[in-house]
């Protein structure tokens, strides 16, 4: 093969990986300071009157296969007005608190300033959560996806957990 060839072979696989990245959309809340990247096809939903986070979901209708996806974050004072002044109870009170609700917990992890979990709802979907704790306050992100979707969600479920700030 001719080196032009070659060059044009490598310089299209190289623009198609760069154009496989998602596009995102930066949202910061003004309450809690906290910032995350979404990948910019979701929808933003309206936002909660108390102004503690936004969700947003894949648009719906045939065709899309990101109908059934949802990204949603928040912000709160749930660690310290819980009295859960460490990281390992308060990811002890959120897993307890998944698997009453019917999760089935697949992944545990909790640092000095982080929670994360990751499993199945009782409805099957995938979630992905990551908490990241700051002098009492709480900054989360969630990414629920169907199982069909695992192969490119999963990456971008933790692409976005990743992009997540703590809040100030």
């Amino acid at each position: 093969m001719s080196r032009a060839v070659c060059g044009l072979l490598t310089a299209a696989l190289l623009g198609g990986l760069a154009s496989a990245a998602p596009q995102t959309q930066r949202y910061c809340n003004p309450r809690f300071g906290y910032c995350v990247s979404v990948p910019a096809d979701l929808g933003a939903r309206p936002a909660p009157e108390n102004g503690d986070g936004q969700t947003w979901l894949g648009a719906q209708g045939p065709g899309n296969p990101n109908d059934s996806v949802k990204v949603s974050v928040w912000g709160s004072y749930g660690p310290s007005v819980l009295g859960l002044d460490t990281p390992g109870a308060y990811a002890a009170w959120l897993s307890t608190a998944e698997e009453q609700d019917g999760s089935r917990l697949t992944y545990r992890f909790f640092g000095r300033t982080q929670v994360v979990l990751s499993g199945t709802t009782r409805s099957g979907q995938v979630f992905y959560q990551k908490v990241l704790l700051n002098a009492g306050t709480e900054s989360a992100v969630r990414v629920e996806y169907p199982v069909r979707l695992k192969a490119v969600w999963d990456r971008l479920a933790v692409q976005t957990a990743a992009s997540l700030t703590p809040a100030r």
